[in-house]
């Protein structure tokens, strides 16, 4: 069949070449969204086994039940005897690289500290320079559509440059970056597509700080495994009653509060035990002057010295043992063979440990941006206690899943115990209904279907950078 003009026009059953193309685009399968995780330069992954640090645990847990949706991949510090390059059971290919300069940061992080001067270690832009090369040499390679970062938003310019096309999201764990300059942060800030807090509280504070960018931050909230920590519906044996704390013992978290408040309560309950479990560390005190002005932090500062010369000896002279000295001194003699210190416990043991305990109990001082040992003892059906602090008062609602108490009083602390301790009824209610809110809005399933939506959200949106890459030179 042809026209006028003797070319050959198509029939009703032949494709224009239009239609030809939009046939071809149908049938050609839909690539797939490449995605590299990129870890803190802190933390290296296992891959194979329980992670260790609650960084390297959201990570992993996100990257397993996303491994199959997308071409993941996680690139990871390499710590000694690791392979550069393993795929782990889910199927998340992890590229290890070096990180090399820990002590260096750390002995910087200390001099800043003590010095008490400029923009934390942590916070400027040649933390960990050569982790950052290698990740950005990496992402040369693999080209991804979607870079995930966790914790540090100063890694971003290299990162665009690296990657021109790509999405950018920052994962933030805690609420370091709101103590920081305010420009300083809001111009980290602008260069992600998208923003996934750890918390509601935290998505909260970031969108009151910055709300020109609100629309970019997301609550993506922490996960527990349910299928490990889980209610346990056995009745309890006749064992002693124990509080049971989980995580870094270090003064910011009111372990010394927690001490005060068992030595209180342990003459009226003379089987009451105390299990600590994590490893005794103070913090960078880089770190410590963003939140020292806090009021409940003033009972922690003086684990870290008052002046210059005890704050050397305490944090370099005497390490890790000053604190935990300075933690067991707390607790009077008569009362030392009841409570356990366990140091650093694998995290796939945690869940036995809360099988053993009656009460757990967060003391914070600071303002924890989720908490995840308290969400797992909550999944565990455990009664808990924590401060009024930062998410943690997303997590416990007083009175029907646990109990919060004023931060830095031990009097108030052991009070609660107390009423948990005198009622196992009530305290056995709230652990069901914490149980029941964990299972319902914490697992990691639930957390991963929120993250995918925002890795999917923001690959089809418009890329967000500055008006040019020198907008401001940063502070260093």
């Amino acid at each position: 069949m042809s026209d006028v003009s003797g070319e050959r026009m198509p029939t009703l059953f032949e494709p224009t070449l239009a239609g030809r193309q939009v046939a071809a685009s149908l049938a050609a399968p839909t690539p797939r969204l490449k995605v590299l995780m990129v870890s803190q330069p802190r933390d290296p992954l296992v891959g194979q086994g329980s992670e260790h640090g609650s960084v390297a645990i959201v990570t992993r847990a996100l990257a397993d039940r996303l491994a199959d949706r997308c071409d993941l991949h996680v690139v990871a510090p390499r710590a000694d005897g690791q392979h550069a390059l393993e795929r782990s059971v889910a199927g998340v290919t992890i590229h290890r690289v070096a990180a090399r300069g820990r002590f260096f940061y750390r002995a910087m992080e200390l001099v800043q500290g003590i010095a008490g001067r400029g923009l934390p270690v942590f916070a400027r832009r040649s933390y960990y320079a050569g982790y950052v090369r290698a990740v950005c040499a990496l992402i040369r390679e693999l080209r991804p559509d979607v870079v995930h970062l966790m914790t540090y938003p100063q890694f971003a310019p290299a990162i665009r440059r690296a990657a021109p096309d790509a999405r950018l999201v920052l994962h933030l764990h805690d609420e370091a970056l709101l103590r920081l300059p305010r420009d300083l942060a809001q111009q980290r800030l602008a260069r992600f597509d998208a923003v996934c807090a750890c918390s509601n509280w935290l998505a909260g504070r970031l969108s009151e700080a910055f709300p020109t960018l609100a629309t970019r931050i997301r609550a993506l909230g922490n996960g527990v495994d349910i299928a490990t920590f889980r209610l346990d519906t056995e009745e309890a044996r006749d064992a002693a009653p124990r509080l049971l704390f989980v995580g870094r013992v270090s003064p910011e978290k009111g372990p010394h509060v927690l001490i005060d408040a068992f030595t209180r309560l342990a003459g009226r309950h003379p089987r009451l035990e105390l299990v600590m479990a994590g490893p005794v560390a103070l913090l960078p005190y880089s770190y410590v002057q963003l939140i020292a002005g806090d009021p409940p932090m003033r009972s922690a500062l003086a684990f870290y010295g008052a002046d210059l010369m005890t704050r050397v000896l305490r944090q370099v002279v005497r390490g890790r043992s000053s604190l935990q000295d300075a933690l067991r001194t707390m607790v009077p003699p008569a009362l030392r063979d009841r409570v356990a210190w366990l140091g650093s416990v694998p995290h796939h043991t945690i869940a036995r440990l809360m099988s053993l305990g009656t009460i757990f109990v967060q003391p914070s001082l600071c303002e924890e941006g989720f908490g995840l040992p308290l969400a797992e003892a909550m999944a565990c059906g455990l009664a808990v206690v924590g401060s009024r602090r930062g998410g943690i008062t997303e997590m416990i609602e007083h009175g029907r899943t646990g109990l919060l108490v004023d931060a830095s009083d031990p009097e108030a602390l052991a009070s609660a115990v107390e009423r948990l301790l005198d009622d196992p009824a009530e305290a056995k209610a709230m652990g069901r209904a914490a149980a029941e809110k964990i299972a319902r809005t914490h697992s990691w399933d639930t957390v991963a279907e929120r993250l995918w939506s925002i890795w999917t959200k923001a690959a089809v949106e418009p890329c967000h950078r500055p008006a040019t890459e020198a907008v401001r030179a940063e502070l260093c």
